[in-house]
């Protein structure tokens, strides 16, 4: 298994982000049930049960770093006041409506000519306090890292594979939802609420987790205000091609006792190292009903590959295994090439059906 000492020596963002996906992944299915009290404890948001959040705010809590460890970023010094105006003109008007009705009702001297004005001050000043946060970043990220490197928190497993994989956003927008519609909330709090699924909808398809379309499905039953905000959210984002595919982890794959058919599979590759094999290594581990008959190659190729650490040529092993669908081993067939094929999986179909 990957680990993320490796991972975080990596400067290919992209192959970061596929192993951290992976370690994700094989972390989840062997902690099944600890997974599955997270999202109980997720669900009983909407009924007043936050110690979840608690829990992630303590956990932010202790990646903080102290004063003396702050470094400032350079592209973050730029004093806010420059920008005001135009920083103004492009908040949603929802909190533009908001800061009026705050000056209105809590600034001495509120006029409707320098109402504006003051108004764009406070946001002004809001963002500065924002901004001088961004000096904690580098600090936060790196006791992040910490936390997920040697104290293997559960916590932060969780919510990366609630996010990533498990439609965690929209999950979250229901919730949200939920409370708008049943809590005794005011406009404070339900700008709260409106700011968050703003945010959530366009950065949840970057991620390429979710498309415009699910965000549509997905706001069919929510309250008028939030189904506007979320019909807003998506005419103001960019679409995308779709949900990304993610590599699966070849820990999701295997049924049964996992542990002991990942080192059966590591000693089927050792045996057998041409590209090729990988057909075999699948049929077997089908026949054995060690792995769903129905899974892709493309699937079961790419799990092997982050499994192993090891590229192979994807072609000749499709190929061959499509060939050995169409073509039963069970019944006598010409050619050297399919004996040899047939005494490998007849091999270890036998091994994997001798591991619980």
């Amino acid at each position: 298994m990957f680990d993320f000492n490796t991972l975080f020596l990596s400067s290919n963002i992209k192959a970061q982000k596929e192993k951290a996906d992976m370690i994700i992944r094989s972390w989840k299915a062997e902690h099944e049930k600890e997974y599955a009290i997270f999202i109980e404890r997720i669900d009983n948001i909407s009924h007043g049960d936050l110690s979840i959040l608690y829990d992630l705010f303590l956990l932010v809590e202790e990646c903080v770093p102290p004063e003396e460890e702050r470094q400032p970023i350079p592209f973050a010094l730029k004093p806010i006041t420059e920008f005001q105006d135009e920083i103004w003109a492009h908040l949603p008007l929802s909190i533009k409506s908001y800061f009026t009705d705050f000056v209105k009702n809590n600034i001495e001297g509120y006029t409707k000519i320098n109402s504006t004005q003051i108004c764009k001050e406070l946001v002004a000043d809001c963002l500065s306090v924002l901004q001088s946060a961004s000096e904690l970043a580098i600090g936060f990220l790196s006791n992040l890292r910490e936390q997920i490197i040697n104290n293997k928190n559960p916590l932060i497993y969780c919510m990366y594979y609630f996010v990533v994989f498990d439609y965690g956003l929209t999950r979250i927008m229901h919730i949200l939802d939920k409370i708008a519609t049943t809590e005794n909330i005011d406009q404070e709090d339900l700008l709260m609420i409106r700011t968050c699924i703003s945010y959530i909808i366009p950065n949840s398809m970057e991620l390429g987790k979710e498309t415009k379309q699910s965000w549509e499905d997905a706001s069919e039953n929510c309250d008028s205000e939030l189904w506007k905000e979320i019909a807003f959210a998506l005419r103001s984002s960019k679409g995308n091609r779709g949900i990304k595919k993610s590599i699966l982890a070849i820990d999701e794959l295997l049924i049964g006792d996992k542990e002991a058919l990942k080192t059966a599979i590591r000693q089927f590759l050792l045996k057998h190292t041409e590209p090729i094999a990988l057909a075999y290594l699948l049929r077997a581990l089908i026949n054995a009903n060690k792995i769903n008959a129905n899974l892709k190659y493309t699937s079961f190729h790419r799990a092997i590959e982050q499994f192993s650490g090891k590229k192979y040529g994807i072609d000749v092993p499709q190929k061959r295994f499509g060939e050995l669908k169409v073509f039963s081993l069970r019944h006598p067939q010409k050619g050297k090439s399919f004996i040899r094929a047939k005494e490998i999986v007849d091999e270890w179909t036998t091994i994997f059906r001798n591991i619980s």
